[in-house]
C-alpha cells in the first residue's frame, strides 16, 4: 500500500480504523485536503474503531507498530512539535544592591 500525497501542502491530519481481536482490520488517512481509504476489511461494522487527530502544535513524525503472522497488530504515531515556546528566564538578585563583596550575601540558597 503507498499513499502520495498530490500537493506539496498537503499533510497528514488523521489516523482512523477499526481493529478486531488480533490485528488491525482497516486504516485510514486524513489529511488537510483528502482522504485516503479504507484499506484493509471493512466487512464488520461492529469491530472498535480508533481515530487519532494531530492537534495544531504537532505535526507527524513516523510510524511504529508491531506485526503477528504477517497482520498488522498494532500501530503508533510518532508526532513532533511545530515550534518551540523558550521558558522566560528569571533573574534572582539574591545579593546586596549595596555592591557588598560578601560572598555569604551572593550564594545564598533560596531553600
Amino acid at each position: 500500500m503507498e499513499v502520495t500525497f498530490d500537493d506539496p501542502e498537503e499533510y497528514l491530519t488523521s489516523v482512523s480504523g477499526q481493529y478486531g481481536i488480533k490485528k488491525l482490520n482497516s486504516i485510514t488517512f486524513g489529511t488537510n485536503k483528502s482522504r485516503y481509504g479504507p484499506f484493509g476489511s471493512t466487512l464488520k461494522s461492529s469491530d472498535p474503531q480508533f481515530v487519532y487527530k494531530f492537534i495544531p502544535a504537532y505535526s507527524f513524525g513516523g510510524f511504529h507498530g508491531s506485526v503477528y503472522k504477517s497482520c498488522l497488530c498494532s500501530i503508533g504515531v510518532y508526532v513532533r512539535p511545530l515550534g518551540f515556546i523558550a521558558e522566560p528566564e528569571i533573574e534572582i538578585d539574591i545579593g546586596s544592591d549595596k555592591g557588598e563583596d560578601d560572598e555569604s550575601t551572593s550564594s545564598r540558597s533560596m531553600d
